[in-house]
């Protein structure tokens, strides 16, 4: 799935009191930022696969029920900081974008009716679709409490706001991740051919 670029802006304008107007026009919800592993999942008959960001099987099952060919796209949390502190989510998948059922876009849940109505279709299901839960979604116009409370005093990592004009990724703490591509070897007599001298990493 492409992602669009994340519009940065400044962690002040959060509780600048014009929040509401200054940001309005650029954004029209937000969701709690959950920390863990980008996952597409696949559900096709009674198949049911789970693929990274770099489109690799990570989790295959067998479903007990057949089901439409649906497309998913979630955080699975685990893998970080974070999700190791979430005893009760960890292992689940927060559902953020809108479902594709036989190759079509679907809307994704605003209404508490249709919320509802998918909540219950995904509590009926036996593991592993028992795994997956709706992502909550406010007006942007909530960011800044949402932002005191959850994410100051509740732990969360940041915010993920959306609108017209695309996605914006808020988080409390800058991180960087970095991916190892490889390593040179030691060139010292005593450490040659199996030593490392450096790590060769990606950002």
């Amino acid at each position: 799935m492409a992602r669009e670029r994340n519009r940065p802006f400044s962690l002040r304008d959060i509780d600048a009191e014009d929040w509401a107007t200054a940001r309005q026009a650029q954004y029209e919800w937000c969701e709690l930022k959950y920390d863990g592993h980008f996952a597409r999942i696949e559900i096709d008959g009674k198949e049911w696969r789970v693929y990274s960001s770099t489109d690799r099987v990570v989790e295959a099952a067998e479903l007990t029920t057949s089901h439409q060919p649906t497309t998913l796209w979630a955080e699975q949390i685990r893998g970080t900081e974070w999700a190791a502190k979430q005893v009760e989510l960890y292992e689940q998948f927060a559902v953020f974008g809108g479902p594709r059922v036989n190759g079509t876009p679907q809307p994704f849940p605003h209404s508490t009716v249709t919320r509802r109505a998918i909540e219950r279709w995904l509590g009926q299901m036996s593991r592993p679709l028992g795994r997956l839960f709706l992502v909550d979604r406010w007006p942007a116009t909530e960011a800044r409490a949402l932002w005191r409370h959850h994410v100051k005093q509740g732990g969360y990592e940041g915010l993920i706001l959306g609108g017209p004009h695309g996605l914006a990724r808020m988080k409390a703490q800058a991180t960087y991740d970095y991916v190892c591509m490889g390593f040179e070897q030691s060139d010292a007599d005593s450490f040659k051919g199996w030593a490392v001298k450096s790590v060769i990493g990606g950002l």
